[in-house]
């Protein structure tokens, strides 16, 4: 058994595609469920503000808040149809893992 590779969400939103993007995340959704999931850590919500972020990367929709709002919210719909729960992220500002301190 195997799962599909889908494309990065930087791809699917360089598509325009509102379409595309609810059928990506239709079957993203239907194959997880397929094996026991029924939570769905994301969309990444995330803007790219420069192409030197690698902590986002093309985990991201696009460069405009307008873009990628518009992108998640067709792939969330997608998730959501397929019986997933979603948890959208990432809260704002850059926390690097190595910072925090217990």
């Amino acid at each position: 058994s195997f799962l599909t590779q889908f494309p990065g969400s930087m791809g699917l939103g360089a598509t325009g595609n509102m379409d595309l993007i609810y059928k990506v995340g239709r079957a993203a959704g239907t194959e997880l469920r397929s094996i026991g999931f029924n939570l769905y850590m994301g969309p990444v919500l995330d803007v790219v503000s420069s192409m030197a972020n690698q902590l986002i990367g093309i985990r991201s929709f696009g460069f405009t808040a307008e873009d990628v709002t518009k992108c998640a919210e067709a792939f969330a719909r997608g998730l959501k149809s397929s019986g997933m729960t979603i948890c959208a992220k990432h809260f704002p500002g850059s926390d690097h893992h190595m910072l925090i301190m217990f």
